[in-house]
């Protein structure tokens, strides 16, 4: 950790000296750090979840310069806790999660953010059954999962488009109404898909 605090941090002061590059010296210029949150939920071996800057709670991994009234870079921040993820509510829905369900080994899914409008969920829910390979049919008359409340239809097509989409987050922005969990929103006789 401390060799990344180092680059970062040399790399952050480098750019806001001014002293630009050999070939465009005395220039400030625009430079992007890979990641600026670990990635707790990112599947895969744990070195390619530790990229960050900053935990997902918000604290950060080391001192890279970045945070204000922070003095210099490279200092390792003793004991950071990495972030655990949090679990959504949507109180009346029959699809909300369970409280205290196990995560589910890794997998994860795609609803629809709490306070989200009844027209942004008919979007959602008309554009997510309106494309290829997505299948609606269980939230139709008589399907499993067909319910009168908007909300648990939107979410459901929302998570069938994200599961056929890769599963990355842009497949579940949705405008910014939609929300990824790792609490499986399955509910009765109605299974959500999942990897």
């Amino acid at each position: 950790m401390q060799h990344a605090a180092d680059y970062n941090g040399n790399l952050i002061k480098h750019v806001e000296s001014g002293q630009g590059t050999p070939l465009m010296p005395n220039r400030k210029f625009e430079t992007y750090i890979f990641a600026l949150f670990n990635e707790n939920q990112k599947p895969g071996p744990q070195a390619e979840k530790n990229w960050g800057l900053f935990y997902p709670n918000l604290t950060p991994v080391y001192n890279a310069g970045v945070m204000r009234n922070q003095q210099g870079a490279g200092g390792s921040i003793p004991n950071p806790k990495p972030a655990q993820p949090s679990t959504p509510t949507m109180p009346g829905n029959p699809a909300t999660p369970a409280p205290g369900k196990p995560n589910n080994g890794g997998k994860v899914w795609c609803i629809a953010k709490p306070g989200v409008t009844n027209q942004a969920l008919q979007q959602n829910l008309d554009y997510a059954c309106s494309q290829p390979g997505v299948d609606c049919g269980p939230i139709q008359p008589g399907g499993s999962c067909f319910s009168s409340d908007i909300r648990s239809q939107a979410s459901y097509a929302m998570n069938a488009y994200y599961q056929k989409n890769g599963r990355n987050n842009l497949s579940c922005d949705f405008s910014q109404t939609g929300l990824v969990t790792s609490i499986n929103p399955s509910h009765g006789p109605c299974t959500y898909a999942s990897p």
